[in-house]
């Protein structure tokens, strides 16, 4: 099959689908589709009429009720609530090296002049800390889980 042939074979293929596609003549609900905008042919006009009823809300918020049977605020049964949070002893302690090396950090960037022994002991805590921390990430992920975020 030559180029012209090919050529002429998607015009005719084009035209025919933009002819299933075309509703100058039809009607929505709503939509002045009636005419079209002038100076391009074919193009719908899609400016909405306007009515002065006011329109049926179909969709946004609904006020629901509850039914006769459901129970109250009073009647609802009580969850206990939760216990108070407790960091695991390995978390404490990374989280207090992590302190103590921006505590030491802090003052020797102020200016005070510590023995050698601070900044070994501020950079012992820090990899410390740091150590400690990560040994509490999961190791392991459930089969099930997917890319998405663990919470």
């Amino acid at each position: 099959m030559s180029d012209a042939e090919e050529q002429a074979r998607i015009d005719a293929a084009f035209a025919d689908l933009v002819s299933r596609f075309d509703d100058s003549e039809a009607t929505d609900a709503g939509l002045g589709r009636t005419s079209t905008v002038p100076g391009t042919p074919g193009v719908p006009n899609l400016t909405r009429e306007v009515s002065e009823e006011p329109a049926e809300q179909t969709r946004g918020w609904r006020q629901h009720t509850l039914p006769e049977d459901d129970p109250t605020e009073d009647e609802a049964p009580q969850i206990p609530a939760l216990p108070p949070y407790r960091p695991s002893p390995i978390a404490a302690l990374g989280l207090g090296l992590l302190l103590l090396a921006a505590v030491l950090g802090g003052l020797i960037m102020v200016g005070l002049r510590l023995p050698s022994w601070a900044g070994w002991l501020g950079l012992g805590s820090l990899l410390g800390g740091v150590a400690a921390l990560l040994s509490r990430l999961p190791r392991t992920r459930d089969p099930e889980d997917g890319d998405g975020a663990r919470l």
